[in-house]
């Protein structure tokens, strides 16, 4: 079974509270007949190198985002997620009070801005690489943990 790593959504790779580059969306059209929310700059990259190590790449937000919308935004930068887990999938399948838990969806490590989010991981099994939303090396960061990982 390939390696699964999910990305955060909110000030991970969609803009909240810090105001980081964002990408430059490779289907201005489509953008123009389905509003999107813009990606932090750098997840094409990232991502295209982690598809091409047989990494699968999902989407683990605790937003009430519809995976209809969370799908939408990425194609409008002409990426795929293998899997998206919203707050009410999480609710459905995850029974402990924790806001994420990456293991009951075979993932292997959660990509997250939340250092509360890594201490739920200590807590309950999970691997957490937690990337701070000013950091410009923030793909680098990535890239190292899964060359040495894995």
């Amino acid at each position: 079974m390939p390696k699964r790593i999910a990305f955060d959504l909110d000030d991970t790779l969609i803009r909240g509270d810090f105001d980081f580059p964002l990408e430059e969306k490779k289907n201005k059209w489509f953008n123009f007949f389905i509003k999107t929310e813009p990606l932090r700059f750098g997840i094409v990259t990232i991502w295209n190198a982690l598809k091409s190590q047989n990494i699968e790449c999902w989407i683990y937000t605790s937003s009430l985002r519809s995976t209809f919308k969370i799908k939408m935004t990425f194609k409008a930068y002409g990426l795929k997620p293998d899997g998206i887990v919203n707050q009410m999938i999480h609710d459905r399948s995850v029974d402990l009070p924790a806001s994420k838990y990456p293991p009951a969806f075979g993932i292997d490590v959660l990509i997250d801005n939340s250092k509360g989010v890594k201490i739920e991981g200590e807590r309950n099994g999970f691997d957490v690489l937690v990337v701070d939303p000013e950091d410009e090396a923030w793909g680098e960061k990535i890239l190292s943990y899964v060359a040495k990982e894995w």
